[in-house]
């Protein structure tokens, strides 16, 4: 929270000494009109400049006025719908505002956008993409239920909780059960969807979010490795020394390389791409990288796995072709999921209309996931 505030405070303090009556003004994760307001009652500066907050949620500061401050999308410091974005030369969004940049079609509130015929719509999955399409259909006027076969929300976002770094982001998951119980949506947890329970619901529509199945790497010489799920979910398995093979370059793997290197593990990260942890931003990876050298994590690019004895894993330099080992007790593979819906074809044949939206459709990461479950919403 506010990382720089110190910073802050000793320039305003040092202008104050010198006898100069300039304000100064604090910024960079700033998220909240309380976090603004607590800057300013210390002394620590007299402005606060919001960025990323005002483009997750462009009604902040009203919202805060009218004592609506808790409906706020929250800024959860992801940096990939914004920097990520205007990195690559693109119009700008954000992962917990899909109507960032598309204002033009969506208006910021989806109450402003009723549907012209309320339906009944039935959200099956509920990880980002499912609790988007529910509460942004509910907020339209439809009449939501959402059913998640597990005994809690968040699907396999909800691991994050388990990275002390990586905790802010489950903001975007408390905003989004606020806002499905704020609109009316009947939540169902430890509810498994079939064809036949469908059908027996009888639906309008059904967005069908049902993520997907993790997938690890298989070496060159069979061996397997463990899913990045599996490091997270049974951490005692995994041993001293650890290589992680990334074939995403997602802030997933390297988050969890990170994580395990702050458990006191030897961690070792190898890609066969040109770099590491490449779909990070450059607004993001200059600090990353600085983590990850004081923690002493390796990085390996352009090499490929080749197996796994006696703790040592063999690598091949892909510029080389030259072979050595790291040091591994086991080995943890990062690769996109395979999505996982076994409902889509059967509730067609049915004559359901069936909307596919986040890793059901394609693996990939939470800024398409709920964006696609928005979209969804809107399109009903």
């Amino acid at each position: 929270e506010a990382p720089f505030r110190d910073i802050a405070r000793s320039i305003t303090r040092a202008v104050r000494a010198a006898g100069h009556d300039v304000p100064t003004i604090a910024v960079c994760k700033v998220r909240t009109v309380a976090e603004a307001d607590a800057i300013v009652a210390r002394g620590d500066a007299d402005l606060v400049g919001l960025a990323r907050a005002h483009i997750a949620d462009p009604d902040l500061a009203r919202k805060a006025a009218e004592g609506r401050e808790h409906e706020t999308r929250p800024c959860i410091g992801c940096n990939q719908g914004c920097a990520g974005i205007l990195q690559k030369g693109l119009p700008i969004t954000c992962l917990v505002n899909p109507t960032a940049g598309k204002e033009s079609a969506w208006s910021p509130d989806p109450t402003d956008d009723p549907a012209a015929t309320p339906r009944r719509l039935l959200v099956i999955g509920g990880g980002p993409a499912g609790l988007e399409a529910a509460w942004v259909a509910a907020a339209r006027g439809h009449t939501v239920e959402l059913w998640e076969r597990d005994t809690e929300l968040g699907g396999s976002f909800r691991r994050l909780g388990s990275m002390p770094l990586r905790r802010d982001a489950l903001r975007l998951l408390d905003h989004q059960i606020a806002a499905a119980e704020r609109h009316g949506v009947t939540i169902r947890t430890a509810t498994e969807a079939t064809v036949d329970t469908v059908r027996r619901w009888r639906p309008d529509a059904v967005v069908v979010a049902t993520g997907a199945t993790p997938r690890g790497v298989v070496l060159e010489d069979g061996t397997p490795t463990r899913t990045l799920e599996e490091a997270l979910d049974e951490p005692w398995t995994l041993g001293d020394s650890v290589a992680l093979v990334d074939l995403t370059g997602e802030w997933a793997a390297i988050t969890v390389a990170e994580h395990l290197a702050r458990s006191g593990r030897r961690v070792s990260v190898i890609t066969p791409a040109g770099a590491v942890a490449w779909h990070v931003t450059a607004y993001s990876a200059t600090a990353l990288f600085d983590r990850l050298r004081a923690l002493g994590v390796t990085l390996l690019p352009m090499r490929r796995p080749v197996g796994l004895q006696d703790g040592r894993l063999e690598v091949e330099d892909l510029a080389t072709g030259a072979r050595a080992t790291v040091e591994a007790d086991s080995v943890v593979g990062a690769d996109y999921g395979d999505p996982l819906d076994h409902l889509t074809a059967g509730l067609r044949r049915a004559g359901v209309a069936v909307h596919r939206v986040g890793d059901a459709l394609a693996a990939r990461t939470a800024l398409e996931a709920v964006y696609e479950g928005h979209e969804a919403a809107r399109a009903l």
